[in-house]
């Protein structure tokens, strides 16, 4: 009966509009203070770990900004008509980029409405004289956005989850450029990714952000220059593949690149190709010997640097990268059953559910040192993964579990319009056997509309070449518990073929129709047990607690909310640890009986949410 009664009160049936207390982070505090000089810039780091380069210039810091209403009224579909060239506005006030203005770091305050647009305003001089390009680089605005230069419109880009860049090397000038950025965000009246963002949030969906939440910087680049590099480690054949693409190049110009490996700050091995630049599509290819590699895992998470070179007529480019010697496989165990393995050895992964909000910041951390809070403190509990759930992080917090040794699933962000949540959501929780795939339609999902899909598709494409090179990146989730769910076959197949050397999580939950590589389950209220498979499937796949635990603890004065939600309500901390080592005594027992993971819900308490080891405002841990 107990168990029936925390089904029922996870539904958020009738939940109430409660005033919020307003939570602050040390690293949030530190950030209010320094913020009052008006020269403070945010989050300086250099913002692409495995792609870096010595010219550059942090564009973070206050700008002006304005709400503006539509004119047109609200248009929840299709794309913004942004104008050509900027024209006069006149400024709200400042904000904090890159927090977004529902933040409190922000400045702001301010929800941003699916019938407004958000103007972003700056001035900049370029980093140093010289030649060559001026590239602009966003790492995340949330959800569309238009960038202007000295007036003029210089890009678009929709998807608030994604980095892009614009070329603006026809648009500055010496001196004194403006920068503006124009953004509507439309959060969840549309089939756009949006992750646990909602207008109405509550329960397990949070506080909707928008606009620029991610660092916003300069790069000057010679004419051809390295674009990306895309590393891929063989540890069987003790070699990393490779791979530059270059941009600028004609298909007459000769190139000559080369890529150093380096450990313990000396050279382990160096590779040169040279050829002409315009043969596969600006794709160099390098493979590198690592021989004796040592490889990374979670207890010894070594890093070998690279230093990559391109070398065209007069342009000269060079990048400083990393790489990790691992593999991620699906392996039978001596016993013929399937177990995830690292470098090709059974790892159970002791996982935790991390979402990536903080109370002063929602997506965005007040500091970079946050990150590595967070990754310790899980790994100090004995942790040695997470389920980066509903989100892109930037790319520093996952330089920081490669570092510090934390693998790392990745969720493809959830989008689709409405979902029917009694059908998706509410009655498989409640009762587990409508969690098969007769219990599901893509209707039902939100996924009627062939634009949305197909937006899907692009971002699930991207997401996998952004982070394909990140070291601790250990697998993917498709989809969460069939939210916005469609396509899973012909998706999984896709990610694979891009990516075949990481397992796929396809359903993550329920609505399971045999692909992917786990037999994923959620278990909040039912006895913990090793998920068996659903259907008959010759291929042989790993069995995953994919979620599990949620116990509520409310502490005094660390809750954001009157109102708290959660699976298991905890009376004090003292029960909250002995019940936590009890399920995750339970968890090590299931290991012996063919378990390959377990996902505990989650890091930290967020807004109502108060399931976390740690408190929202990471002051108290509970266990």
């Amino acid at each position: 009966m107990s168990a029936i009664l925390r089904m029922l009160g996870s539904l958020q049936l009738g939940r109430k509009e409660t005033v919020k207390k307003q939570l602050v982070t040390e690293w949030g505090e530190e950030v209010l203070t320094a913020s009052k000089e008006a020269d403070y810039v945010p989050l300086p780091d250099y913002p692409r770990p495995q792609m870096r380069r010595g010219s550059f210039k942090i564009l973070n810091g206050w700008w002006e900004y304005a709400f503006l209403r539509l004119p047109e009224g609200p248009e929840l579909r299709g794309r913004t008509r942004f104008p050509k060239r900027t024209d006069g506005w006149i400024p709200d006030g400042k904000i904090l980029v890159p927090f977004s203005p529902e933040t409190l770091l922000s400045g702001v305050g301010r929800q941003l409405m699916p019938d407004e647009l958000l103007y972003y305003r700056r001035t900049f001089t370029l980093p140093e004289e010289g030649d060559g390009r001026i590239l602009v680089h966003f790492g995340a605005v949330d959800q569309e956005c238009c960038v202007y230069l000295n007036g003029a419109r210089a890009g678009y880009h929709m998807g608030g989850y994604l980095p892009f860049t614009i070329d603006a090397s026809g648009l500055v000038r010496s001196g004194e450029n403006t920068l503006e950025v124009r953004v509507r965000d439309v959060s969840d009246t549309c089939w756009h990714a949006r992750g646990k963002q909602k207008l109405k949030p509550g329960g397990m969906y949070y506080t909707a952000q928008s606009g620029i939440w991610q660092t916003v910087w300069l790069e000057r680049v010679p004419e051809v220059y390295i674009k990306s590099v895309e590393i891929l480690p063989d540890i069987d054949r003790e070699e990393l593949k490779i791979t530059l693409h270059a941009d600028g190049a004609s298909r007459e110009e000769n190139y000559e690149a080369e890529v150093k490996v380096l450990g313990e700050g000396a050279e382990v091995s160096s590779v040169r190709v040279s050829g002409t630049a315009g043969l596969g599509e600006n794709c160099i290819f390098l493979i590198a010997p690592v021989p004796d590699c040592r490889l990374w895992t979670p207890e010894d998470p070594y890093l070998y640097d690279l230093s990559v070179e391109l070398r065209t007529g007069g342009s000269f480019d060079h990048v400083m990268s990393y790489a990790g010697m691992r593999s991620y496989t699906i392996e039978e165990d001596e016993g013929g059953r399937a177990r995830f393995c690292l470098n090709h050895k059974p790892y159970f992964l002791n996982g935790v559910l991390d979402q990536g909000y903080w109370p002063e910041g929602l997506y965005t951390p007040p500091k970079t040192k946050a990150f590595a809070y967070d990754i310790r403190g899980m790994k100090e509990l004995g942790f040695n993964f997470a389920r980066k759930h509903a989100k892109i992080e930037p790319l520093i917090w996952y330089a920081c579990c490669d570092r510090l040794g934390f693998i790392v699933f990745q969720d493809m962000v959830n989008g689709g319009t409405t979902y029917s949540t009694p059908r998706v959501t509410w009655l498989p929780t409640v009762f587990p056997a409508l969690q098969k795939m007769k219990g599901w339609s893509a209707a039902a999902a939100g996924r009627r509309d062939e634009e949305g899909r197909q937006e899907f598709v692009r971002e699930v494409k991207n997401t996998v070449k952004l982070l394909k090179s990140v070291p601790c990146l250990g697998g993917w989730t498709l989809f969460n518990e069939g939210w916005g769910q469609f396509g899973a076959a012909h998706l999984t197949d896709m990610i694979r073929k891009l990516d075949g050397t990481r397992p796929i999580d396809t359903a993550s939950g329920w609505f399971d129709g045999g692909e992917g590589d786990f037999i994923s389950d959620h278990n909040y209220f039912r006895d913990l047990i090793v998920p068996e498979e659903r259907i008959k499937n010759a291929r042989k796949r790993a069995a995953f607690i994919s979620e599990y635990g949620g116990m509520t603890l409310n502490v005094p004065g660390h809750t954001e909310s009157a109102e708290v939600y959660g699976y298991d309500a905890i009376a004090s901390k003292d029960e909250f640890a002995a019940k936590f080592r009890r399920v995750m005594a339970e968890i090590a027992a299931l290991e012996k009986k063919g378990l390959s993971g377990a996902v505990y819900t989650q890091v930290s308490d967020i807004e109502e949410e108060t399931n976390g080891l740690l408190t929202y405002d990471r002051r108290v841990r509970k266990v």
